[in-house]
């Protein structure tokens, strides 16, 4: 992680329900974004030190994800055309 990413502290029972209660980092970075990004549009995840490393590198690659491919490409990958129109109502009333 470079630049303004990884910079701020994070408390261990703040990151321990991250990954218990909103991440599934058994997913693939990607495709949880494609998935539940659409949720989660109010802040980069990326700015926190993480003292778990591999969950570090989770959540800074689903956040590249999010930021260079965007929603729409990451629903077209991994979506069917009916869980497309399901997030995009989501979306939408967000």
């Amino acid at each position: 992680m470079n630049g303004q990413f990884g910079t701020k502290e994070l408390s261990a029972k703040e990151e321990l329900r991250w990954k218990t209660e909103i991440f599934d980092t058994k997913m693939n970075p990607r495709e949880w974004m494609a998935r539940f990004g659409h949720n989660i549009l109010v802040g980069d995840y990326r700015v926190y030190k993480y003292q778990d490393k591999d969950f570090g590198n989770w959540i800074y690659a689903a956040f590249e994800a999010l930021v260079n491919e965007g929603l729409e490409a990451l629903w077209k990958e991994f979506l069917t055309e009916t869980e497309i129109e399901e997030v995009r109502e989501q979306y939408n009333n967000f």
